[in-house]
């Protein structure tokens, strides 16, 4: 998987958590200390998502941090 599709997945992962919680995108950007374009940008995958805010997203969406991880390829 190259970086663009590990993004990808990754901001795919985050905003399917995000949905599933009923949370807003501005809310989570808020708690992240983000910008709303900044966490938008991230959701689609088209800036980088530093690995070690995957820690504070998975806290705020409730889940395990392998959860917003791309499963491993068969």
């Amino acid at each position: 998987m190259n970086r663009s599709d590990w993004l990808k997945s990754v901001g795919g992962a985050i905003r399917k958590w995000r949905e599933r919680r009923g949370i807003s995108q501005v809310d989570l950007a808020c708690a992240m200390g983000i910008g709303n374009v900044v966490q938008c940008r991230r959701e689609r995958g088209f800036v980088d998502i530093p690995t070690w805010t995957l820690a504070e997203y998975a806290a705020l969406l409730g889940v395990n941090p392998r959860r917003l991880l791309p499963d491993k390829p068969k």
